[in-house]
Parts: C-alpha cells; sequence; structure tokens
C-alpha cells in the first residue's frame, strides 16, 4: 500500500523560479509558508497535531487564493482551438491547487526519512541515494519522493 506526496525540494526551487524571474509575489509567501510548516513538523518530531495542520491548510489554501488573482488563467485567443499554452508559474500554481493533499502529506503522515523500500520514485536525487543506500535523506527537505511507502 503506497502512499503519494509530491517532492517538496522540487516545488521550492520552482516557486524560487517564479519568484525570481517572473515576479509572483504569491511564490515566496507559498515559498515560507512551506519552509515554516517543514520546521514545524521537525519540531514536532514528524507530524503536527490536527489544529497545526488545519491551520496550515487553511493559510495555504488562502494562499492559492490569491495566487490565483495574481496568476489567473491566460485569456483563450479567438478562433484558436486546443490548449492555451500556460506559464511555467501557472502550470506551478495549478499544480499545487490540484495536489494539496500530496504536497502538505509531509505534516499529517509520519513519513519516514529513511525509509528503505521505495514503490516509485520520479525524484532523481531520491533513485541515486536508493541506489546508494537509505542512511540519509536525498535532498535537505523532509520529502524526496513522489511515492513512498508506508505502514
Amino acid at each position: 500500500d503506497c502512499t503519494h506526496a509530491l517532492c517538496n525540494a522540487h516545488h521550492l526551487r520552482e516557486l524560487t523560479r517564479a519568484w525570481e524571474q517572473d515576479d509572483q509575489k504569491w511564490a515566496l509567501q507559498i515559498k515560507k509558508l512551506l519552509e515554516t510548516i517543514n520546521r514545524e513538523v521537525t519540531d514536532a518530531g514528524g507530524v503536527l497535531n490536527t489544529e497545526k495542520s488545519q491551520k496550515y491548510r487553511q493559510k495555504y489554501r488562502e494562499l492559492i487564493k490569491q495566487a490565483e488573482i495574481e496568476c489567473p488563467d491566460p485569456p483563450r485567443p479567438k478562433g484558436k482551438k486546443g490548449r492555451v499554452k500556460k506559464s511555467k508559474s501557472r502550470n506551478l500554481l495549478e499544480r499545487l491547487r490540484d495536489y494539496e493533499d500530496d504536497t502538505l502529506r509531509f505534516m499529517d503522515v509520519g513519513v519516514p526519512r529513511r525509509h528503505a523500500l521505495m514503490c516509485y520514485v520520479k525524484c532523481s536525487h531520491a533513485v541515486q541515494k536508493m541506489r546508494d543506500g537509505p542512511s540519509e535523506p536525498p535532498c535537505r527537505w523532509r520529502l524526496q519522493t513522489t511515492v513512498s511507502c508506508v505502514g
């Protein structure tokens, strides 16, 4: 049985890019929030209590709503069919919005940092670490893999 969780190390890099290159203020706010949550989780021993978790989840949703205003869907050109090209920042925003549970899972589920068994890994850092051995996390962030076996 596997629980999905998105790689927040990658999110942090993408949020930094959106802030620095596209001047997306929402990206900096969400980045700071994820870093704050990560510190709280570490201080709490791996899992936040329900009250704190709900507080952070609500703050996350508020920032996503603000981001929707700052980085709206691009307008559909008249007479064009098919998908509309979106910016990297917009794609990131939609991923953070649509996969909220997977993004924030690290604060609610005690996913081990050094779990020896990985079901499926997209993060190349984690793949290399699996080859080398699970003694150290591949990145500084708590959750490196897109899917980790728990339970």
